[in-house]
């Protein structure tokens, strides 16, 4: 059961005023919080813990000591009658927090978190909003795992947010989605604090945030060329899906995002000129014949659009049909992948990965080829290269082992 007491610490030194403070206690838990009030001994009653009169000192401002003491007891009260509501416990820091930052406002997660999807997907930033939308749904099947409908966003702990990557871990997915989920937490939960005039706490230095190295997915040469050559004759949808992931290759890695919303205004002369939705740099792409070949295969007169993979200029049902386009796309490339037999596994990322590996392997600066994929820092197109450079590295080495005769 919570407390909350008024007390007075008395200076160390004889004839100096003391101070008035708060004292809460909760399971055996106490803290403290400093009024700012300053007293002599004598203006101090020990006994009723009140404030009084007291002859030949200055007792002007007592009266508005008082109503202050009285006004901050009674929010304390309202904090925990609040939090006696909750379906989480609660600790003294909690009480405390909330009244230094006089945020006694219930806030709570979940729907702070589906608020600001809802605020995404009406600034057409689809992607964060569909990021932010699945760690909604994670952390609130997180939650209903205990028992909680939702929580209030100053409750979440470091405890709470351990006890999460423990959950998400146990339900077998890797670090590299772990850490994606984390990050959407920890995130929203910095918003949110914010958004009550609360400092976030550090509660996430125990879990992983960062991004593990993948296996690289780029295909070598004779594979590629495995993949042209493969008969797919009387299979319309997957040469379609063949054919995107050709354009993809022969247009410097574009991403399938770009590719399904490429207008047929994007072609100026023997150009695409299109906008990367990722990063929101214009790029200019040469369309070699076989590219123009791709186009004028799929095109048709009564669409804006370059393919036939988007059917509506709305945003939001756009980027619907995006998704689902992408979602069918890989499930078709990876009907391709079986027929190529030797391990491959295509996706739309291949394609990107495969231009720019065989583009460094032709001796191609990293600069180029960052500045070729759109990338806005040439770290990026490093993650691309790491096994090509590795190679580079282990043949550089048997070079040099072979010239010593080792």
């Amino acid at each position: 059961m919570a407390s909350i007491k008024v007390k007075f610490r008395a200076s160390t030194v004889s004839g100096k005023r003391g101070t008035v403070y708060y004292q809460v206690t909760h399971r055996g838990q106490v803290r403290t919080v400093s009024t700012g009030i300053r007293l002599f001994p004598e203006q101090w009653d020990g006994d009723s813990g009140r404030l009084v009169e007291a002859e030949g000192v200055d007792n002007g401002r007592l009266a508005g000591y008082r109503d202050r003491i009285e006004a901050d007891v009674r929010y304390f009260k309202e904090i925990l009658a609040y939090l006696k509501t909750l379906p989480v416990d609660y600790e003294a820091n909690d009480i405390v927090r909330r009244f230094r930052t006089k945020a006694f406002r219930k806030l709570f997660f979940l729907d702070f978190l589906s608020g600001r999807v809802k605020e995404l997907e009406e600034a057409e930033r689809f992607g964060l909003a569909r990021s932010y939308k699945g760690g909604l749904n994670i952390f609130k099947a997180f939650l209903c795992s205990k028992d909680i409908p939702d929580i209030p966003v100053e409750l979440i702990d470091k405890r709470l947010v351990n006890e999460f990557a423990r959950w998400l871990a146990g339900r077998g997915l890797v670090r590299n989605s772990v850490s994606c989920y984390m990050r959407v937490i920890r995130a929203v939960y910095h918003q949110a604090v914010r958004s009550m005039g609360i400092a976030p706490l550090d509660l996430f230095g125990e879990v992983y945030v960062g991004v593990d190295k993948t296996v690289k997915r780029a295909m070598r040469k004779s594979l590629l060329e495995k993949l042209i050559a493969l008969d797919l004759e009387g299979e319309s949808h997957l040469c379609f899906a063949r054919d995107m992931f050709l354009f993809s290759f022969v247009t410097r890695g574009m991403a399938f995002v770009d590719i399904a919303f490429l207008r047929k205004k994007d072609m100026v002369g023997d150009t695409l000129c299109y906008i990367r939705r990722k990063t929101g740099q214009r790029l200019k792409v040469f369309i070699e014949p076989c590219a123009r070949a791709i186009i004028e295969r799929y095109t048709t007169e009564d669409s804006l659009y370059l393919f036939p993979i988007l059917t509506t200029t709305n945003k939001a049902k756009a980027h619907r049909q995006y998704e689902s386009a992408l979602n069918l796309h890989n499930k078709r490339l990876k009907v391709i992948s079986a027929r190529l037999g030797e391990g491959v596994s295509l996706s739309s990322y291949v394609a990107r990965h495969t231009w720019a590996t065989i583009m460094r392997a032709e001796g191609v600066p990293v600069a180029l080829i960052s500045a070729g994929m759109g990338h806005t820092s040439e770290r990026t197109t490093i993650i691309y290269l790491d096994e090509l450079e590795d190679s580079a590295i282990d043949q550089a080495n048997r070079d040099m082992v072979n010239k010593l005769g080792l």
